[in-house]
């Protein structure tokens, strides 16, 4: 493949070997005559979007499209400035399409026409007026967010369509034949980054002393999630929620923002921007930044009432820090009617960092 070298020249940093040898396994899937069905399967940041990213420009250089459909706007809209970023002095035309997609009428034409070679999407990617010129290679990103119907709803948009499916989610191999059918697997194991990321527990009581901790880190220009598991206050729990916790943090730090999926497209797009460029030191959010979200100069992560949400979930929210040199640092807050059983689910978190024995403990 020797368009690899060339491709690689772009990229600001060296792949893995792990990474090399899954983008053999795919492209030689690619240039087989058999429809390609794949897993790739890895733990959070390992790295499997510039994987797939990479396997994607193979097809374009053949004069064929390519669809990326992942779960979120935040995250498509994530995909398509890499590529951009990455890519732009390749000769082939982008494009995203999400609900809030302007000038829709144009891109649909372009996609229509086959000017657009990748396409990066939501759901919206399924509607009936997104019609591709020649659709020959679909990824889905969190494949398992999407149902079987969808898989194959965006498969049949082209002829003869090979597949990625994409996911950090361990899923034992037995639940993956019955869920999936006959699938071939590639894993990626290992981070390219060698921080690490340190876990701490601490009781919703020891607030102040985590607030402390916290003015420390961003007096060093460190920056910080502050994720909640609801955003409106509600009677009928006890849990914590991104609007209380906004306005209690707002008396301790004044550059502080706010994210969750009621904002509409534009204020979403702003508080990551503002988080990204260091005009906001925390930014306080709902899980919408679970999946994917990239800023690889976020150090710590504090998770409000950990203890109600799965060990699945805390692990993919710790895996937006230590992105980069840095080692991360993750604050699990559990609540003062903790049980025995949520805190050694927490005691789980703090002893693993690895995604496939974390499932295995949950399991």
């Amino acid at each position: 493949f020797k368009f690899l070298k060339d491709l690689f020249s772009h990229i600001p940093f060296e792949l893995t070997k792990e990474q090399l040898t899954v983008i053999e396994e795919i492209l030689k899937d690619l240039v087989s005559p058999n429809r390609m069905m794949r897993l790739l399967h890895g733990d959070v940041g390992t790295g499997k979007t510039i994987v797939a990213i990479i396997s994607a420009i193979h097809i374009v250089q053949s004069d064929f499209q390519v669809a990326i459909m992942v779960p979120s706007e935040l995250l498509a809209k994530q995909h398509y400035h890499l590529v951009k970023k990455l890519f732009s002095s390749l000769p082939f035309k982008i494009d995203i399409i999400t609900s809030s997609t302007k000038d829709k009428d144009l891109v649909l034409e372009r996609i229509k026409n086959g000017s657009s070679k990748i396409i990066i999407g939501t759901q919206a990617l399924l509607q009936e007026r997104v019609i591709f010129n020649n659709l020959s290679y679909v990824i889905i990103d969190e494949q398992h967010r999407f149902g079987v119907e969808q898989r194959l709803k965006i498969r049949e948009k082209g002829r003869d369509v090979d597949m990625l499916l994409m996911s950090a989610t361990p899923i034992p191999r037995t639940m993956l034949l019955a869920t999936l059918g006959d699938i071939n697997i590639s894993m990626l194991k290992n981070r390219p980054y060698k921080s690490k990321i340190n876990t701490i527990i601490k009781s919703e009581e020891n607030l102040e002393e985590v607030v402390l901790y916290l003015k420390r880190l961003i007096s060093k220009k460190e920056k910080i999630f502050w994720i909640c598991p609801m955003i409106d206050d509600d009677a009928s729990t006890n849990k914590v929620t991104v609007q209380s916790r906004f306005k209690q943090l707002n008396k301790y730090f004044k550059k502080i923002g706010i994210l969750h999926g009621k904002l509409k497209s534009e204020e979403k797009d702003a508080s990551l921007k503002q988080f990204r460029e260091g005009s906001i030191d925390i930014l306080v959010s709902t899980v919408v930044v679970e999946v994917g979200i990239d800023v690889p100069d976020a150090s710590t992560i504090v998770i409000d009432s950990a203890d109600t949400f799965g060990l699945a979930q805390i692990h993919q929210l710790r895996g937006r820090v230590g992105r980069g040199k840095e080692n991360g640092k993750c604050i699990l807050i559990y609540r003062k009617s903790l049980s025995e059983q949520g805190y050694q689910r927490l005691i789980i978190m703090k002893e693993y960092d690895n995604g496939f024995e974390i499932a295995e403990k949950d399991l």
